[in-house]
C-alpha cells in the first residue's frame, strides 16, 4: 500500500510541476491528473502485487513440506 500511495503522490507532483513551470505555484489538480495518477499507481500495484500473490498462493497450496 505504501508503494501505491507513494507512486500516486509522486505522479501527482510530477504532473503539477510540468503543468506549471514555477515551483512555488501549485496549480489546482484536475480530474485528468487524478485519473492519470490513479492509472499509474494501479499499473504499479498490479505489476508488483500479481507475482507476489501468485507465489503466496502456490506456497499455500503446497501439500508436501519444503526441503
Amino acid at each position: 500500500n505504501s508503494v501505491v500511495f507513494g507512486v500516486f503522490s509522486n505522479t501527482q507532483r510530477f504532473l503539477s510541476q510540468h503543468r506549471c513551470r514555477e515551483p512555488e505555484a501549485s496549480p489546482p489538480r484536475t480530474l485528468s491528473d487524478l485519473l492519470l495518477a490513479s492509472m499509474v499507481a494501479g499499473v504499479v500495484s498490479v505489476g508488483l502485487g500479481g507475482p507476489v500473490d501468485l507465489i503466496k498462493i502456490r506456497l499455500q497450496m503446497q501439500t508436501q513440506p519444503f526441503r
